[in-house]
């Protein structure tokens, strides 16, 4: 089954490329099965503010290509990378560990000294690594040695020209070069040519790369004595090239060992081209070359011709059932005395105008075209001929039965990761092959390049006209693949893909098998990457296929290990007679149905090794000592640094740290992490109408200051941002009839630091400020308002819908609108739905005159607002205050009139509905009218309860249906027993409840906390993490003072570092190495971990399905683990005494259908938590007297011994 993990689903921001591509699914497939997050999790991770400003550069294709390499970070693409500038010369000893893409030209030419040049770690996992060695100690005594250079790259390009050309004595060892690596492309030009002396050792160089191509270029040539090894060279290598052009010519005396060379490969094709022509006494060794290979061409043109002396032994060579052609022309011609010894030497060989005199032919076979081509057909029934196919790789249909053992072939993943583009901006990128120069310069790849082959190799294919039947397309977004799809399917359509890579490269047994469209012949879509920049699929419906699903089983545990995906292609009618399938399976066009065994694509164990993500999953498997399924829900958390970045950070973290705060940008944005930008510079002034869309992160300082007219509209501002930063300093000030609207700005955004300092400050004249859906969907929002309009005449400002559904954060309106003429001010459906916002109004309307300030429905139904007016509406004239539904149904809030509207002129305050809930919390009014005029009325209609009158003036208000309570009334009535203060409904609840048919309300279980991940540990553990130390956390993450970093760094160390409750064990841990071991130290290791599914049943009633007590329901150890808001992801993890643990179906209530699976934990013994704690107030009883129970929400989860 496809396994959603949480936080992977629906509950993203939904103007993502990855939200829109969740809605088009829903508009497009008419279905309503579980949606394939396999393919939608491919779509492009930009999040909303980077969606527009690459959508806005692709226009104009310059800009973009400016932009590629933060581009193909964002997006996750596959680009090259440009070289660094070149290193400098050197004398001494230098180790390259860890680097990348680096530039050697002259580096170490002519050099004195044998130094030597160590190359360890090297450009380890790079996508798309570029190296350039160019005269590389070009005539220097030196050793060097490539050590793992380039493991696991995808699209290795590395030149080496020149290489230690004309140099005398030294060594190059290149050990474990470019293993594991996709798509190699390696140039030796000139590579120690007129050497003296030099030896070159090549040990496993290139094993298990994937296609691709070696070039030997004058390697060798008119050298002396320098002898080369290839060991191990591109063994177990799919279609490797490789080219020996004037490879040791007129050398002198070197031996070249060619020993397992090629060895497993599949079709190998070397060319050795005027190979030792003219050599002295040169030695050539090919022991077990191209062994077991299937069907490789070797040409050997002009090799060893006019040699002097010369011996080439060819031991165990081509020793495989499927050889391919060798061509040997003018081979040893006018050799002089030459030694040619072939032992056990294959098939299918030419000689032409060979020196026969002097060859040595043991157990040599040599057969016919008639022989040949009967290892095509089945070999009495017996052994088939299997060139070009590993096993499995086709089958026939009648093997899809339960029980049958069968090979299955090699069904990874070798791609290099990417994700699609959003449609809107692959569709403005050119796609042609008559547009590869365009294309070559957007993505920077260089002429002859392996990007430049890697992109007409996949446009000429995607070009291709269709196979007899056959409908196609190539797909660059979801949404084309879709479209496909739907075009050929229509829209009530699944899509499948094989579970993972589990039985790959072994025997298989097969299982349970389901027929699709109940085994009949069906039409269908199959989808096939193409290695491109960003993520593209070959798409094609062929005619006449059945669709298999099966259940994949270990042959000696018969346990299930996989579920895979086959078609069966039941007309062959039109394939080719040397098809792959017929040489596998025998037969021919038209004679037998083949089956196709599904690929799967890249997740789980099968990463980089080197990356910290493939660190956390080796340590889990280190740590845990079950073998239960990994949470992937977890894993998935660990950094998404690839290994270069993990090793280029890491040395940033570990020397002076001022470095890392250089680079905090990149670091971020790698890392997965959140932090403040830094603020572009001030924007100009202007005098005319300026449209600022789809911004964020701007400076607004001294723009448009005493600027006439205007009007600006902010429209979807900063959307979606993690931190923006927004600075209105001196904004409009003096400005007359300046008009400002901010429409949908900074929604969904965390934690928003927006500062408005002296805006429309200074006799700005008239104007209207209108702040609509201002900051909506945010988390922690931090506003200032500081001198907003002070002295503004008849200027009027609306705030509608401001900050609503917000959680936490605080607002700041200092001095505004003081002294400020006729200023009108609407709050409209401020700060509604919010948790926890503390506003705070600070001479707002002081000396104000004529002002009117309407509050409607403010801080309605929300938990814990927290509204302070301190010296408001102080000396006014006329000042005519509304407050309707004034914190209406909200729960314990507390506003403090601190001098309100003291010493007013025939000033009017009306309070309607004001702080109708259940739980008021307290009202002061201090100071509130106590010299106000005979013309003042101030009226309180159904004003709630738990209000403080001082100094109130009390001779002319008006209270209707006014209620006034005692603090001993209050506290009885808190303890209701259907008071819901601070807790919505579900938040708590009763063990019982935990049963089959119950219906019950659930929270809102979804986690509004910034997307981030963890830090490598070797990185989290470098960086400070203490209270003591938050001046240098605040420097490295550009936290400034009073800002909103600042103190959510300071919050979450004070919590982590606040002594642990009675009987808790506690710790905050930045990796997930750190949450195994403290998980591990309180429990043991045989454990599991456990999270709620999904979101579903969110903020609304649920079901109650099946129920599943954790260690048989009894009481048991666990360790339960929060988020914290912390710039990476921090866990607040702890394990209290005395729970029990449930897993429990959650059900629709009206459909019964299963919607979601539940986390639960019961606090079996309360008597340790405080009197007024929420659950008590939700539930009644106190400490001690009841248990207590609540769900595990998204992103939040706990361990328990593995049941």
């Amino acid at each position: 089954m496809q396994v959603v993990v949480a936080g992977d689903g629906e509950s993203g921001n939904p103007f993502t490329p990855k939200g829109y591509l969740i809605r088009y699914w829903k508009k497009q497939i008419s279905n309503d099965l579980p949606k394939p997050w396999f393919l939608l999790n491919k779509a492009s991770p930009l999040n909303a503010a980077q969606y527009a400003t690459y959508t806005k550069l692709v226009a104009d294709q310059n800009a973009l290509t400016t932009h590629l390499h933060t581009f193909c970070s964002s997006a996750n693409l596959m680009c090259a990378p440009d070289l660094s500038p070149s290193l400098e010369k050197h004398s001494g000893e230098i180790h390259f560990a860890t680097y990348s893409d680096k530039n050697f030209t002259n580096y170490g030419t002519n050099e004195p000294g044998i130094g030597v040049n160590t190359f360890k770690n090297y450009s380890d996992g790079e996508n798309i690594p570029v190296n350039s060695f160019r005269r590389y100690g070009r005539g220097s005594p030196r050793d060097n040695k490539f050590d793992n250079y380039a493991p696991d790259g995808n699209v290795i390009d590395q030149s080496f020209n020149s290489y230690s050309t004309s140099t005398a004595g030294g060594s190059g060892q290149f050990t474990n070069y470019a293993a594991n690596t996709n798509v190699p492309n390696l140039h030796f030009t000139s590579y120690s040519d007129q050497g003296t002396g030099g030896e070159q050792k090549f040990t496993t160089y290139s094993q298990q790369g994937n296609a691709g191509d070696q070039y030997f270029k004058s390697y060798g040539k008119n050298g002396n004595g320098a002898n080369g090894e290839f060991v191990s060279y591109g063994n177990d290598t799919n279609v490797l090239g490789s080219t020996f052009t004037n490879y040791g010519q007129t050398a002198n005396g070197g031996d070249q060992k060619f020993t397992s060379y090629g060895f497993n490969g599949n079709v190998p094709e070397n060319h050795f081209t005027n190979y030792g022509v003219g050599g002295n006494g040169p030695s050539e060794t090919f022991t077990s070359y191209r062994d077991q290979s299937n069907v490789g061409d070797d040409t050997f043109t002009t090799y060893v011709k006019d040699a002097n002396g010369g011996e080439a032994n060819f031991t165990n060579y081509g020793q495989s059932f499927n050889e391919g052609t060798d061509v040997f022309t003018t081979y040893g011609k006018g050799g002089n005395d030459p030694h040619i010894n072939f032992k056990t030497y294959g098939v299918n060989n030419t000689f032409k105008d060979y020196v026969k005199d002097t060859a040595t032919f043991s157990n040599y076979h040599n057969k016919t075209s008639q022989v040949l081509a009967s290892l095509t057909e089945v070999n009495g029934g017996k052994k088939v001929n299997n060139r070009w196919v590993e096993p499995g790789k086709f089958f026939r249909e009648k093997m899809l039965k339960s029980g049958t053992i069968m090979p299955m072939p090699d069904i990874k993943d070798k791609m290099p990761k990417r994700s699609f583009l959003p449609r809107v901006i692959a569709a403005k990128l050119p796609f042609s092959t008559s547009k590869i120069a365009e294309l070559k310069k957007i993505f920077h790849a260089g002429d002859d390049s392996q990007v430049e082959k890697m992109i007409g190799d996949a446009l000429s294919e995607c070009e291709r006209a269709p196979s007899a039947g056959e409908t196609k397309q190539c797909v660059n977004s979801a949404e084309d693949m879709i479209d496909f799809a739907t075009s050929v399917l229509g829209r009530n359509v699944v899509v499948r893909t094989t579970e993972n890579t589990k039985g790959s490269n072994g025997n298989i047994m097969i299982g349970s098998v389901k027929g699709i469209n109940g085994g009949k012949v069906t039409k269908s879509v199959s989808c096939h990457q193409t290695l491109y920049p960003y993520l593209l699929y070959y798409c094609h419906s062929v005619p006449k296929v059945r669709v298999y699903e099966a259940d994949i089983l270990d042959p000696n545990s018969k346990a299930k290990i996989n579920h895979g995906v086959a078609i069966c292609h039941v007309d062959t009618s039109s394939w080719g007679p040397t098809h792959g399938a017929f040489v596998a399976l025998g037969s021919g066009p038209g004679k037998i149905e083949v089956i196709v065994a599904g690929k799967r694509e890249n997740s789980g164990d099968s990463v980089n090794p080197f990356t910290p993500k493939a660190y956390s999953i080796r340590y889990w498997n280190k740590r845990i000592s079950n073998k239960l399924p990994k949470p992937w829900f977890l894993l998935n958390k660990a950094s998404p640094l690839n290994a270069a970045q993990f090793a280029k950070y890491s040395k940033l973290a570990t020397g002076d740290q001022k470095s890392l705060s250089n680079e905090i940008q990149s670091f971020c944005s790698s890392a997965n992490l959140l932090c403040f930008p830094d603020i572009s510079t001030s924007l100009d002034k202007h005098g005319q109408d300026t449209q600022f869309s789809s911004y964020m992160s701007k400076n607004f300082t001294n723009y448009g200051n005493k600027l006439p007219g205007g009007f600006d509209s902010f429209k979807i501002y900063a959307e979606n941002d993690n931190l923006p930063v927004n600075s209105f300093r001196q904004y409009s000030r003096g400005g007359a009839g300046h008009d400002d609207r901010f429409s949908t700005y900074a929604p969904n955004g965390n934690v928003i630091d927006q500062s408005f300092n002296t805006y429309g400050t200074g006799l700005a004249a008239f104007g209207v400020g209108q702040f609509k859906i201002y900051g909506p969907n945010v988390n922690v929002p931090n506003l200032r308002f500081t001198t907003y309009s002070t002295e503004g005449v008849g200027r009027k400002q609306s705030f509608m819908s401001y900050s609503k559904d917000t959680n936490s954060g605080s607002q700041s309106f200092t001095s505004y609108a003081r002294n400020a003429n006729g200023a009108a001010n609407d709050f409209t459906s401020y700060a509604n739905n919010s948790n926890v916002i503390g506003s705070t109004f600070t001479n707002y309307g002081e000396s104000e005159n004529g002002g009117g300030n309407m509050f409607n429905s403010y801080g309605s139904n929300a938990n814990v607002p927290k509204n302070t007016f301190k010296s408001y509406g102080l000396s006014g004239n006329a000042p005519f205050e509304t407050f309707i539904n004034y914190r209406d149904k909200s729960n314990v809030g507390e506003d403090n009139f601190v001098s309100y509207v003291d010493d007013p002129n025939s000033g009017r305050a009306h309070f309607q509905n004001y702080g109708q809930s259940f739980g008021e919390g307290s009202d002061g009014f201090s100071k509130y009218g106590s010299k106000i005029t005979d013309a003042q009325t101030i009226g309180f209609e159904t004003y709630g309860v738990n209000s403080t009158f001082n100094e109130y003036g009390k001779s002319i208000p008006t209270f209707t249906d006014y209620k006034n309570k005692t603090i001993n009334q209050i506290s009885s009535f808190l303890m209701g027993k259907n008071n819901k203060w601070m807790v919505e409904p579900g938040k708590f609840f009763r063990e019982k409840m935990l049963k089959i048919g119950t219906i019950m309300p659930m929270p809102d279980i979804q986690d509004k906390m910034p997307k981030r991940s963890f830090l490598p540990r070797v990185i989290a553990s470098k960086l400070p993490f203490s209270t003591s130390k938050i001046g240098n956390l605040k420097k490295i993450f550009h936290a400034g003072n009073d800002s909103q970093m600042g103190k959510m760094i300071d919050d979450a160390l004070i919590e982590c570092e606040r002594s642990p409750s009675a009987g808790e064990t506690k710790r905050c841990v930045s990796s997930i190495e750190d949450m195994i071991d403290f998980s591990t130290s309180v429990l043991g290791q045989n454990i599991i971990v456990r999270t709620t599914e999904n979101i579903k049943g969110s903020k609304g009633d649920i079901l109650i399905g099946s129920v599943k007590g954790i260690n048989g329901g009894k009481v048991t150890k666990s360790v339960s683990c929060h988020q914290s808001l912390f710039p990476y992801l921090v866990y607040y993890c702890h394990s209290v005494p005395k729970v029990r643990v449930y897993e429990a179906d959650i059900l629709d209530p009206s459909s019964k259908a299963k919607i979601n699976h539940g986390v639960a934990i019961c606090h079996v013994d309360t008597s340790t938590w405080g009197v007024n704690h929420g659950a008590f107030m939700a539930l009644g009883s106190g400490p001690g007297k009841i248990e207590v129970c609540h769900w595990i929400f998204e992103n939040d989860m706990t361990w328990t011994i593995a049941d």
